[in-house]
């Protein structure tokens, strides 16, 4: 038999308990916590009617099949570090079925300095969170414990914080730990600072359609098993040095779909670090700037799918990998709004400083890598900088980068018009690491005659496995009476081209890479007459150039002091 109060229905079949019944008064002033707490003592139902019901101790419900509906009411948080604790403390479920919604909370003082909170749930399998306004929130407004499993968070607004120090508004957290900064870890035994990543956690939760817009740590997942984050609104705007998504600690399985991440300052989009391996990023759309830092950012042992997401962000980098973190960078738009010079998609590299200054405990971490495929570009300066000059031998560490794909991408507006522009720049410094890079099919729009669209190698460690294209072609002219002669390239990313006039022959000198003395000689492979001056071409090999002579029908030289002779070269790929 349904009972309808204000806009809230009931079964009352099922035993509900109402909180006036048990004492409540619900105006705001009186300390309703003992009416509150025999209400959830008698019932495994129970709802508050329209009222503001103030809270000063913490209230605590351990059972089966638990359902609580705050409906339109106020709850009042007067001093409590967590209002309503569901379940308890344990590594794997005790109990099942719970069910909370509605209800809008806020805190007694907003600005409070205090850790303040409002929903803790602890090794409870099968829970739902719903259709809820958390106000003024500190570490924690919904937190979840480990031993939770199977769980929704649904539909949760959160418009502002207390004054707390750490803000966190969604929190899973299946197990603490330090700041991740400092903690390298040691591939052949998954250990952090010496100490076991824990096998319990926070076990298959989704949350969705959740609006975060208090400026602070959004949704913050630590030590967590196969999550999805899913069409919620995240903006971390106002606030440095915090994270919208984080999936810290080990936290592997994850899928981060469909979000709007945005951040006016030093805020990261997506953090993924600890040996969260497995993690999928698709669909999301990250905009206004992530300061200095990046929208994401994959490090310690970290490996991400990155797919099908819209960058529309003005960050310096839109995707950081470092110290052993690898990243599968497939289909993505890279938009944003304004070109900036020496702003870039991808920084890779082997460890990022702040592991450097403080130090490493683990004896050997993973290299890092990445696959950048498939993706488009616009407005940004350079593409990918896989930096390996940051790698250090402290404490036995030796990482690098050894894995670097970049194909099959396009990229537009690339301007051209200074310093600093590169779609690859590989710096392996001085510490003698190996970098084997893969690098084909990439295009380049406009075509610029500056020689930017090739991988840029700094240092002396590298391998190439493949150049960016099969093939280069040159549009070499010899002007009339000894004039200058010049070699203009018109396809091919990865060469260069000198012409020179020796006697009646003209010397060109094909390159790959930096087109520097020793680099690798591609083989001339074609030849064109475009003024209709030669009938044919003789081509002779000498050292690493190659003496081209004009010839006319009779087979007779054409002098090139004194003619005028324009061809297209066509040059294979690299051979040394």
């Amino acid at each position: 038999m349904p009972l309808t109060k204000g806009k809230q229905t009931f079964d009352i079949t099922k035993n509900v308990a109402n909180v006036l019944d048990f004492g409540a008064i619900g105006d705001g002033v009186t300390d309703d916590t003992v009416a509150i707490q025999a209400a959830l003592d008698a019932s495994n139902n129970v709802f508050f009617p329209d009222g503001d019901y103030l809270i000063t101790s913490g209230v605590t419900k351990v059972s089966d099949d638990v359902s609580v509906d705050f409906g339109n009411a106020t709850i009042i948080n007067g001093g409590v570090g967590y209002l309503f604790t569901f379940g308890t403390s344990a590594d794997t479920p005790q109990n099942n079925g719970l069910k909370v919604r509605g209800g809008n909370f806020i805190q007694s003082v907003p600005s409070t300095t205090s850790n303040q909170n409002y929903i803790l749930i602890g090794a409870v399998k099968d829970f739902s969170i719903s259709s809820m306004r958390l106000n003024n929130v500190s570490n924690g407004g919904i937190t979840v414990y480990a031993g939770a499993e199977d769980g929704v968070i649904n539909d949760i607004e959160i418009p502002s914080k207390s004054a707390y120090s750490t803000i966190r508004g969604i929190w899973l957290n299946g197990a603490t730990a330090s700041d991740y900064a400092s903690q390298l870890m040691d591939l052949d035994s998954i250990t952090r600072n010496a100490t076991a990543v824990p096998i319990y956690a926070v076990k298959n939760v989704k949350i969705s359609n959740c609006t975060l817009t208090y400026g602070g740590y959004g949704i913050y997942c630590m030590n967590t098993r196969d999550v999805t984050i899913d069409n919620n609104h995240i903006d971390m705007s106002g606030v440095g040095s915090t994270r919208c998504i984080a999936l810290n600690n080990y936290s592997p399985g994850a899928i981060v779909c469909n979000n709007r991440l945005i951040s006016d300052r030093s805020c990261t989009g997506i953090l993924v670090t600890q040996y969260s391996h497995d993690v999928v990023i698709t669909g999301n759309v990250f905009s206004g700037s992530f300061g200095g830092n990046r929208a994401i950012y994959v490090a310690y042992l970290a490996s991400v799918l990155i797919t099908g997401n819209r960058f529309s962000d003005e960050t310096t980098q839109h995707i950081e990998i470092n110290t052993g973190g690898f990243a599968s960078v497939l289909n993505n738009e890279f938009f944003p709004s304004a070109y900036i010079a020496f702003f870039r998609v991808i920084l890779l590299s082997a460890l990022d400083a702040t592991s450097l200054s403080q130090g490493s405990t683990a004896g050997v971490i993973a290299n890092s890598g990445l696959l950048f495929k498939n993706n488009t570009v616009s407005n940004r300066s350079v593409i990918v900088r896989a930096d390996m000059s940051l790698a250090s031998t402290v404490n036995e560490n030796q990482p690098c980068v050894d894995t670097l794909e970049v194909s099959n991408n396009t990229v537009l507006n690339f301007q051209g018009t200074g310093g600093g522009e590169y779609l690859v720049e590989i710096n392996t410094g001085s510490s003698g690491n190996v970098q084997d890079y893969y690098y084909k099919n990439n295009s380049l729009h406009p075509y610029t005659g500056s020689l930017r669209n090739r991988v840029v190698l700094v240092g002396t460690d590298y391998r190439e496995l493949m150049s960016n294209t099969d093939f280069g072609l040159f549009s070499v002219v010899n002007e009339a009476g000894a004039g200058a002669i010049t070699s203009t390239k018109l396809v091919g990313s990865s060469y260069s081209c000198v012409a020179t006039r020796s006697a009646n022959n003209i010397i060109v000198s094909p390159r790959t890479q930096f087109g520097t003395s020793g680099a690798s000689v591609p083989p001339i492979i074609g030849i064109v007459d475009e003024l209709g001056t030669a009938a044919s071409f003789r081509i002779v090999r000498s050292s690493a150039n190659y003496t081209i002579t004009a010839l006319d029908s009779t087979g007779a030289l054409i002098p090139s002091s004194t003619t005028a002779i324009k061809f297209s070269l066509l040059i294979g790929p690299s051979a040394t």
